[in-house]
């Protein structure tokens, strides 16, 4: 018993150093940030029917934060994966389904067109949705609804 309380001791001392190590390919963590609501509002207001300012911007992720007044297109990104976070409004987003009619606007990225047969729900301040890499989506704004997410957009 006394040997086996040894053993647990010695690996505890030995292996603690090497898991407490950062993995392997860390980045240096960003300087810490704090956005209050009224600065988020700020930032996603004022430049039209559809505002994006980015909040920080990496290789294989950034975030925004956006804000809608107006009706949006319809969006495939072949290579990013969208995490949305409703903060304030309400919208109907539709994803999925058969597009027609888009136009490239950078490599990897589609816009225009319509979406046929896509699931529609309802979003509001407190909903969160996750749209994979290549899925069609699109969000329309309810009429008089200032619209307003966080998106962290990852790299797949």
């Amino acid at each position: 018993m006394l040997k086996s309380r040894f053993m647990l001791l010695f690996a505890v001392c030995l292996c603690g150093p090497v898991l407490a190590q950062p993995a392997p390919h860390a980045t240096p963590p960003d300087a810490f940030r704090h956005f209050s609501d009224s600065e988020l509002a700020k930032l996603s207001t004022g430049k039209g029917p559809l505002t994006l300012s980015t909040l920080t911007d990496h290789q294989n992720y950034y975030v925004l934060v956006a804000g809608r007044t107006g009706p949006g297109e319809v969006e495939v990104h072949e290579h990013w994966i969208d995490y949305m976070a409703i903060q304030q409004g309400e919208a109907e987003f539709t994803s999925g389904g058969t597009v027609t009619g888009m136009r490239d606007t950078a490599p990897g990225e589609k816009r225009g067109g319509t979406i046929t047969g896509g699931t529609v729900v309802s979003l509001k301040a407190g909903d969160f949705l996750m749209v994979p890499a290549g899925q069609p989506h699109l969000t329309m704004i309810k009429p008089g609804s200032n619209f307003r997410a966080i998106v962290i957009k990852v790299r797949e």
